[in-house]
Parts: C-alpha cells; structure tokens; sequence
C-alpha cells in the first residue's frame, strides 16, 4: 500500500510530464504493477530517479509475466 504515492512523490519534485500511467495486479494477486509514461527524453533520468528512490524497475521479461 501507498507505492504509487510513495513513486510520484520521487517525482514530484522533478518537473517530469506523466503522459499516462497504466497500473496491473498480477494473476497471482500478490503482486501490482505500474506503467509510467513520460516523454523519452525523461526516461533515464526518471528510470535513475526511481531506481535510486527504491522501486523495483521491470525488465521487458517481467512485464510480459504480468
């Protein structure tokens, strides 16, 4: 509980542009996901932002297990 908030207070500071943003559970019920689109320009510096700040980034591998 409270990761999506916990992941754009990361943000909130940053000046980034959410484009959209797309959340999933998992078939197993455990486990949520969330798709965060920001321009591409953003996209390292956000990856790094939220990495650093502790949430765990999905390979393409993982989200397609979702």
């Amino acid at each position: 509980p409270g990761g999506l908030s916990s992941a754009l207070a990361l943000l909130a500071g940053e000046g980034v542009n959410i484009s959209y943003m797309y959340a999933f559970i998992a078939v197993s019920g455990h486990t949520a996901a969330v798709v965060i689109r920001v321009p591409d320009a953003d996209r390292d510096r956000v990856a790094k932002k939220l990495a650093d700040g502790g949430a765990h980034l999905l390979s393409d591998a993982e989200a397609a297990k979702i």
